[in-house]
């Protein structure tokens, strides 16, 4: 943009003034300095596909890691699952080897050793509730998935 030109006031020295000794004031036209604007247009469609982009790209972001997650506490609930079962058969097998030692016992002992298996066969069921409980809870997760 032509911004034209504006006078301003200078000190000069001049031989025919003063043989340079005292400054002489003078006018001058100066012009100033040309001003330069870029002006800018934003699309709105271009804003909208980029806010969009932006937008799905976070949704898959959040999805892989919900899917992490899932992966990683699957893991951990069949690992629990697992070393819980193996303490459990641990425990039984003992139970079968003390079993067959008290076959010797008298008949007081046998009968306390009945009542003690009888609370190892509810328990059994029980454990066995929970594993059932855990493959249904790990093929609804496989499922979703």
């Amino acid at each position: 943009m032509d911004q034209g030109y504006e006078t301003k006031v200078v000190e000069k020295r001049k031989f025919t003034h003063w043989f340079w000794i005292v400054p002489k004031k003078e006018t001058i036209r100066v012009k100033r300095p040309d001003k330069k604007e870029d002006y800018y247009t934003v699309s709105l469609q271009e804003i909208i596909d980029k806010a969009n982009e932006s937008i799905e790209q976070s949704i898959k972001n959040i999805k892989q890691g919900i899917n992490q997650y899932l992966d990683e506490d699957f893991k951990q609930r069949v690992n629990i699952f697992f070393k819980d079962l193996d303490i459990y058969l641990s425990n039984y097998r003992e139970s079968l080897i003390q079993s067959q030692q008290d076959q010797k016992l008298q008949v007081e002992e046998k009968e306390k050793l009945v009542t003690e298996l009888n609370y190892l066969f509810s328990e059994s069921r029980e454990k066995t509730k929970k594993a059932d409980a855990f493959l249904q809870y790990v093929g609804d997760l496989i499922r979703n998935k």
